[in-house]
């Protein structure tokens, strides 16, 4: 089969040309009309598209009208394809939300297979795309942009917290019913289509390409970052009413994407926020870990960004769909649509006139093989690498190139007779002429990373933007963290003080009026120094003022600052004059003064309160000595007067910034350390990370840079403002910055704090193992008691034995007929449970192999099992809701625990044995009493499926890992949660360490967490795979974790060599989807 991926610029529909038999309708299906498919007739045929084709039909027994999916034919010619069917269409139909277009049924009759969903009447986004083009309509207003920016978000947010990514998200894949509400088709659909053995070989990613994610077109697995990358390519087109990237070639336009920023939308419809830009870019981000942490995020974000530009309502999503007449707009700009396709066709060879068919015919015969000829020529030296001069395209490329070879030569004999009979010009090949292709970059795609050297904190200096908080012309003047870092506190020009949560709001949680003051600084949000030419007050954050207020009308006020304890307040004159005060004591004289003899341009206090710098043309330091202020030192380099300051936390540091330059200090050996190369200079805003090893600073023109501390090198530059930045701030934790200036925005970005490989140097992994022999994605992976055995299942529907040490195969147990969700091995480690999408549990004894057990008594698939600790039970849980006991011995079912509302995923025993938790679709976390079944709580805070639970060894603490991307820590007694660690992706295991010093969680990006259990504090982040990362399990020491991902189960040490020291055994793979930068 051959699976066409069409370049194309635009979402309009295609028309076919010439079908290959006199009743086919493309992809070897036939026009199925009249016909019956189970308990459905297919009444007519609505549309053709590239995985099959959709007809309008009744459901006999209710007499419903459906819509039907009918799949290729061909695609049942794959080997496993039925399973895989089933499968996909068994997860789509579970998705339940409100914008997810319901399917209700779905089954294969002959070898054609078929999905049941509601019919809906609006037509698609897409339709209403070309609609607009061909009626030059207006654009939707941003307001109901953001409305339908929602309600995907929701949908799309849901299916991610259900484990499903959709992978092709389109304006044809969105619908409407007659109210405009939108709704999301053909999730699984692209899954199944790309699992076929063609995409497989190609390398290559399902998706339109349009809107294909960067790491879609490096034929990476996509993740729900993807999804995300999609609708922002969307949401950018109903903005602007063009896509963001376009080119003659699909070679130009994967460099686009992989390469290029978009052309700002203000650019394109002036009325439109710099706001949004920002938002549309981050949901754009070419690397997935800077996009938002989930889509509901972005509608958000974007909703903020409009406030006040919704604009008028235009009907643009309620307004009628007419059908438009078939028009050949798959050939504009060489372009190819592969969505869903009219039925209507042009004249067939046997409908043409015969003297027209004869002069055709062998005009597009030889047409056709002259260009496929050019083209495969063209693709060869492509491939090869061309002449010495021209860098050889990498593999990415290739693959797009050479499969677009494969497309044109079918394409143009297809569409020929249409564009003759249509009278449209034949568009030129599709070649990769060296005047409008661009060369193939060496670093288009990212290299691994490396093999020795450790990415930390220090060296990475990453931001993600979070949110905009509030967006006016009022330019913020103060801005601060409190001190439990949830809130930022910002004063406006006009004085007004504003309290917004961290998480970003459409309002203020409160908005005070206050004094106009030109500066406005402070340390923790609550005490505020406020500063103008001839004032300065200290007032705390409600604005009731405190003992303090300065006043001299023998001079300007040129500076001030106040030490961390807000205890001392340093004033600084245009006459050179330094006033030193006690803010709690206050009298009529200050406490200290010396003069610097020019004008005190900034002050600075040290953390400590022990150290005072001041800056003029110099910068002079200033030690105190039993309440006295001697100078110590004086630091020369500045060619203008120094207006910003500040100290590192530790105090060891110094910035100093000027209209000209910015300069670095140690300030133990006072000596210059380095001049930050700011991009323009007119630094204005200076922020160290609490920790001390990152400095950020703000400019004039609205740029942000971060520097590395350690050793002055720029890690990331950001110009997204369009004023100056005054205002920079740091959350207590370090894991958030916030930025403010003269445009009125309130930016908050989070820090990437655990990236890659050895965040710090408590903890090291090594691969130790890679056990290979499955056919397809292991599930789970779990130790013998003694670690002398590892045994995986996945979904080849085997179990594998190995032996720990050799990695070699003990026993492959065969029976079950569906893939193996999970295993457990018996305390003694004598009997070895596994639990299977067949609706059996099976128990096999380890010394021999063979299968000692079967439990039959789950209604659908069984994703968990665990044995009781004292090895007598046996705990399962699956689709059907509920979770059993069995006897070990005899197999006896006894008793059904019932309170979930959907498929449990997860079962564990306290080490007591005398509790039972479980984790379900639901959300919920549920604790049972094992003996009596009852039910002794239900823990809810969870958002998404709850994936995986476990107790620590000592049943002190339950954790619990779900799609909502965090991993829960409860107090196993009294159910109250004692913790929240955040995770990035959703999580798909949790396992605790022997010894309860350590808990590991393992996401769908690909990524290891380990925690210190005593602290909270994150060890290490470590991508261990491509792929989603299934399940991990300690050893019983506590020095090896096995992983399963992908069809290897991976063993890996644990040392506590720091990681720059370690050589690792395996080449670090390149994470395809790892956690957005926080």
């Amino acid at each position: 089969m051959q699976c066409r991926r069409h370049y194309h610029a635009a979402e309009p529909r295609r028309q076919y040309g010439q079908q290959r038999t006199g009743q086919g309708v493309g992809m070897g299906i036939h026009n199925l009309t009249g016909q019956t498919l189970g308990q459905y007739e297919l009444r007519d045929l609505l549309g053709v598209g590239g995985m099959g084709a959709v007809y309008r039909g009744i459901q006999t027994a209710l007499k419903r009208e459906v819509a039907i999916k009918v799949l290729s034919p061909a695609l049942a010619q794959q080997h496993g394809y039925l399973e895989r069917f089933n499968r996909e269409a068994e997860t789509a139909a579970s998705l339940e939300h409100r914008h997810i277009v319901p399917i209700y049924d779905y089954g294969t009759q002959q070898g054609t297979s078929y999905v049941v969903m509601r019919i809906l009447t609006g037509g698609t986004l897409g339709e209403r795309i070309t609609q607009r083009i061909a009626d030059q309509r207006e654009l939707p207003s941003l307001g109901e942009i953001a409305e339908l920016l929602s309600q995907l978000a929701s949908a799309l947010d849901y299916a991610h917290s259900q484990g499903v990514v959709h992978r092709d998200i389109k304006p044809s894949n969105v619908m409407f019913d007659n109210q405009g509400t939108a709704y999301v088709v053909d999730f699984g659909i692209a899954k199944l289509i790309e699992s076929t053995g063609v995409l497989t070989a190609t390398g290559m990613s399902m998706g339109t390409p349009a809107y294909m994610s960067p790491e879609q077109w490096r034929a990476e697995s996509p993740s729900a970052a993807t999804d995300q990358y999609a609708l922002g390519v969307m949401v950018y087109e109903l903005v602007t009413g063009q896509q963001p990237f376009e080119a003659p070639t699909p070679y130009g336009l994967m460099h686009k994407h992989l390469n290029e920023r978009a052309t700002p939308p203000q650019a394109l419809r002036p009325e439109v926020p710099q706001a949004v830009t920002v938002a549309i870019d981050r949901a754009m981000a070419k690397d997935p870990r800077e996009r938002f942490t989930n889509i509901t995020s972005f509608a958000q974000t974007f909703d903020q960004a409009i406030r006040g530009a919704t604009g008028e309502t235009t009907s643009f999503f309620t307004s009628p769909v007419h059908k438009l007449p078939p028009t050949p707009r798959h050939m504009l700009s060489g372009t190819f649509v592969s969505g869903l396709q009219p039925t209507t066709r042009p004249p067939q060879a046997s409908e043409m006139p015969k003297s027209l068919f004869k002069r055709l015919m062998p005009l597009w015969l030889v047409l056709t093989t002259v260009i496929a000829a050019v083209v495969a020529v063209l693709v060869a030296d492509m491939v090869i690498g061309g002449d010495d001069e021209t860098p050889a395209v990498n593999h990415a490329e290739r693959t797009v190139i050479a499969q677009q070879a494969t497309d044109l030569a079918e394409q143009l004999a297809a569409v020929g007779a249409t564009q003759t009979a249509l009278r449209v010009p034949v568009t030129p090949p599709l070649t990769a002429s060296p005047s409008t292709s661009p060369a193939a970059p060496e670093s288009l795609i990212p290299p691994p990373l490396p093999s020795e050297e450790p990415i930390s904190l220090a060296n990475t200096g990453r931001l993600r933007l979070d949110t905009v908080l509030h967006i006016e012309d009022q330019a913020v003047r103060g801005l601060a963290f409190g001190a439990d870092g949830q809130t930022i506190i910002s004063i406006r020009e006009d004085g007004r003080l504003e309290r917004w949560p961290v998480e970003g709001a459409a309002l203020p949680i409160a908005a005070q009026p206050g004094i106009s003051a030109p500066s406005a600084t402070s340390h923790d949000g609550e005490i505020w120094l406020l500063q103008d030419a001839d004032r300065v007050s200290v007032w705390n954050a409600n604005l009731s003022q405190l003992e303090i207020e300065v006043e001299d009308a023998d001079a300007t006020i040129s500076s001030a600052a106040l030490t961390q304890d807000n205890a001392l307040l340093a004033v600084g004159y245009s006459t050179g004059l330094v006033q030193v005060w006690d803010v709690n004591d206050v009298q009529t004289e200050p406490i200290d003064d010396f003069t610097v003899n020019v004008e005190v341009t900034s002050l600075a206090f040290s953390a400590d309160g022990q150290t005072l710098a001041t800056g003029s043309l110099t910068v002079r330091v200033w030690q105190l000595d039993n309440e006295e202020w001697l100078e110590q030192d004086t630091l020369e380099g500045h060619t203008s007067p120094v207006r910003q300051m500040a100290f590192s936390p530790a105090g060891d540091r110094l910035v100093s910034s000027s209209q000209r330059e910015t300069l670095l200090w140690d300030m133990v050996e006072i000596r210059r350390l380095d001049e930050l190369a700011t991009e323009t200079g007119g630094v204005q805003a200076i922020a160290w990370s609490p920790e001390g090893t990152l400095l950020v600073t703000g400019a004039n023109d609205g740029q942000m840079q971060v520097w590395d501390a350690s050793t002055g090198q720029d890690m990331r530059t950001l110009t997204d403002y369009t004023g100056t930045i005054t205002q920079l701030a740091f959350d207590p934790a370090g894991t958030r910055l916030a930025s403010a200036g003269t445009d009125g925005n309130v930016t908050v970005w989070s820090i990437q704090t655990a990236l890659s490989i050895g965040v710090r140097d408590e903890l090291a992994l090594t691969e130790a193992t890679a056990l290979t022999g499955h056919s397809d994605r292991t599930r789970r992976a779990v130790w013998s008691p003694n670690g002398r055995l590892l045994a995986s299942a996945g979904d080849d529907g085997t179990v594998r034995v190995w032996e720990a040490e050799s990695g070699e195969t003990r026993f492959e147990l065969e029976g079950h007929t569906g893939t193996v969700y999970a295993l457990a091995f018996s305390p003694d480690g004598e009997v070895l449970a596994s639990a299977s999408e067949d609706g059996s549990v099976r128990l096999w004894d380890v010394a021999t192999g063979e299968e000692r057990a079967i439990f039959n008594g789950h209604t659908g698939a069984v994703y968990s099992v665990a044995f009781g600790p004292d090895g007598e039970r046996v705990a399962s849980g699956g689709a059907d809701h509920m979770v059993r006991l069995w006897d070990a011995d005899t197999g006896a079912e006894q008793r059904a625990l019932a309170g979930h509302t959907n498929t449990v995923r997860s079962v564990a025993f306290h080490p007591d044995g005398d509790r039972i938790a479980s984790g379900s679709d639901d959300g919920s976390v549920r604790l049972w009493e094992t003996d009596s079944g009852d039910e002794i709580s239900m823990l809810d805070d969870h958002t998404g499926t709850v994936y995986s639970v476990t107790f620590s060894p000592d049943g002190r603490w339950l954790a619990s890992g779900s799609g909502d991307g965090t991993v829960r820590l409860w107090d196993a007694t009294s159910a109250e949660l004692a913790s929240v660690l955040p995770v990035t992706d959703w999580v798909t295991a949790v396992a605790f360490s022997s010894d309860g010093k350590l808990l590991a969680a393992t996401a769908q990006d690909g990524t290891l967490r380990l925690w210190d259990t005593g602290s909270g504090r994150v060890l290490a982040t470590y991508p261990v795979a491509n792929d989603g990362v299934q399940s991990v399990a300690f050893g019983p020491e506590g020095q090896q974790l096995a992983l399963s991902a992908e069809d290897t189960v991976r063993v890996w040490r644990i040392s506590n060599t720091p990681v720059a020291a370690l050589t690792p055994t395996a080449t670090p793979v390149t994470p395809s989807a790892t956690p957005t930068e926080t």
